[in-house]
């Protein structure tokens, strides 16, 4: 696996990003921050074109000529916690499977944080495991 990229955040972005997202206890908070974390990040190694959210993915780049697309997973924890990584949906499976790249934002909340670079069959393989949706008694 590969070592983790330390990203440090300008005082100005890093106020910006708690000020939006100040709920490290909320998913939701703590993946849009990652979100934005990893958009800075490309855009300081030179991605253009860097998009949140378009086409159902997290982020899509434009590195080096190249269109990329990444899977954003995002923790407050130090460590990259393999067994609280999920993918839900079939199509972010079958793109990663492909070889889209997950990357795994640790430290949020924290002005210098983790960015790993993970890919399927190199770093981690992919578990089915069972879901269960709540249906409302009627």
């Amino acid at each position: 696996m590969n070592n983790p990229i330390a990203f440090s955040l300008a005082d100005i972005e890093f106020k910006r990003l708690n000020e939006a997202y100040p709920n490290m206890r909320n998913n939701q908070d703590i993946g849009n921050y990652g979100e934005h974390v990893v958009k800075l990040y490309l855009e300081s190694i030179g991605a253009t074109n860097v998009l949140i959210g378009g086409k159902k993915i997290d982020i899509q780049a434009n590195i080096n000529g190249k269109n990329t697309k990444y899977e954003v997973k995002s923790t407050t924890k130090s460590d990259i916690t393999f067994n609280n990584l999920k993918v839900s949906s079939p199509k972010d499976y079958e793109l990663i499977k492909a070889g889209m790249e997950i990357i795994r934002v640790c430290k949020i909340g924290q002005q210098t944080l983790d960015l790993y670079f993970l890919k399927f069959g190199r770093d981690f393989t992919l578990k089915e495991e069972p879901r269960w949706r709540l249906s409302k008694i009627k």
